[in-house]
């Protein structure tokens, strides 16, 4: 994905919405190879739909749809899937990137939740 196709920065986003909501015991997020070499679980995530449509607030909702699976020593441990959207927007800036914002923010907390206890077949965020 390059800067065009993603001029808000998603993955990255998600990442620091997830990081935000991190509590005790998981306050340290690493890199997928750091992580094996110490033995820690990898969380993957692939984002599965998008809307996010220029224009903020005019330009309609914005939402994410990920999957995302917990691995430990190589072996998947369980799985989500997750979705968040976002249409109305009261504050400033009222634009496309700071609504998407919200949405990878909220789907940070709702993934921290689910790492404390991890349930297979989860469904995060908005049913």
């Amino acid at each position: 994905m390059t800067p065009a196709d993603d001029p808000c920065g998603i993955p990255a986003r998600l990442k620091e919405g997830l990081v935000d909501n991190l509590e005790e015991p998981l306050t340290y997020v690493a890199l997928e190879d750091e992580a094996r070499k110490v033995g820690a679980k990898v969380l993957k995530l692939e984002i599965t739909d998008l809307l996010a449509n220029a224009g903020g607030i005019y330009g309609g909702p914005k939402m994410v749809e990920l999957k995302g699976e917990l691995y430990a020593a190589g072996l998947r441990q369980a799985g989500f899937s997750a979705r968040r959207q976002f249409f109305l927007y009261i504050g400033i800036p009222r634009s496309t990137c700071s609504m998407v914002g919200k949405v990878t923010g909220d789907l940070g907390g709702d993934m921290a939740k689910w790492l404390l206890k991890p349930v297979d077949g989860a469904f995060l965020g908005e049913h």
